[in-house]
């Protein structure tokens, strides 16, 4: 817009409002105690609140109408103290970001960072601008991009529904594991006897890479208890126990409170 509008230089403007002064003063203010305290984090979150301010100022005094209405002292005014702010950001910056802000600097005219003040009003009007496209997109977008991408990680991928009726057929129990041991000629195979209320099945469960035949004894576990048998490595499997697993670990699914064995999980 200074480009378009100023003939790529600095308009000849003055403070905006107060409300600005006031944002910037205060920002500048938090800033030096922040970073007095080495709370960076916050510095940061500072710095970018004034950012946000003032792409929140150019939604509101909408400048875009002020050229169509010939208001261009406000829209002089309006620009000065953006590309005065921008400045001012800059040099709040340098210490997180010096080649960026010695950069953006240079594009207003000014040589070093050591030489500026942090201050509003030390733009020098009339010195060429050298475009640079967007300096600050949104904090707010990224935040809402990383929050979707978070939020599209941790949700798992659907596999086929069912209606409730399938999942009704399913008969879960509470099982206390009575005898444990390792199947025969495998490493992952664990050979268990659980009680299920009066009976007794014999469960063929891929978990001894995870847990022990002895830390499986008296141990309660959720059991798929009308499963139909089938053999595995010769072995026959009466059932199925529950047990949740990623990448990197398996645990079994077990009631938080002690429940009788036989108990029907709902």
């Amino acid at each position: 817009m200074t480009h378009k509008n100023f003939g790529d230089s600095i308009p000849s403007g003055e403070l905006f409002s107060p409300e600005f002064k006031t944002n910037l003063d205060q920002c500048i203010k938090d800033y030096y105690v922040q970073m007095d305290s080495y709370k960076f984090k916050e510095v940061l979150e500072t710095i970018w609140g004034f950012i946000n301010y003032c792409n929140k100022l150019i939604e509101t005094s909408k400048p875009w109408e002020m050229i169509k209405q010939g208001k261009k002292q406000e829209l002089e005014n309006l620009i000065f103290s953006l590309l005065d702010g921008i400045r001012n950001i800059a040099l709040l910056l340098s210490p997180f970001m010096p080649s960026f802000s010695a950069e953006v600097l240079s594009s207003l005219g000014k040589k070093t960072v050591h030489a500026e003040r942090i201050a509003f009003g030390k733009l020098e009007p009339n010195h060429p601008v050298s475009q640079m496209g967007i300096l600050f997109p949104r904090i707010q977008n990224y935040q809402n991009a990383d929050t979707e991408t978070a939020k599209a990680k941790e949700m798992p991928e659907l596999t086929q529904e069912i209606p409730i009726e399938d999942f009704m057929k399913l008969d879960l129990r509470i099982g206390e594991v009575i005898e444990a041991k390792k199947l025969e000629k495998s490493d992952k195979l664990l050979v268990l006897q659980v009680r299920i209320g009066e009976a007794t099945k014999q469960i063929i469960a891929g978990i001894a890479m995870h847990y022990t035949p002895e830390e499986m004894i008296g141990k309660k576990i959720v059991v798929v208890n009308n499963l139909k048998a089938a053999k595995l490595r010769g072995a026959e499997s009466q059932g199925m126990l529950l047990a949740a697993s990623n990448d990197s670990m398996l645990t079994l699914v077990t009631p938080e409170k002690d429940i009788t064995s036989g108990s029907k999980v709902k």
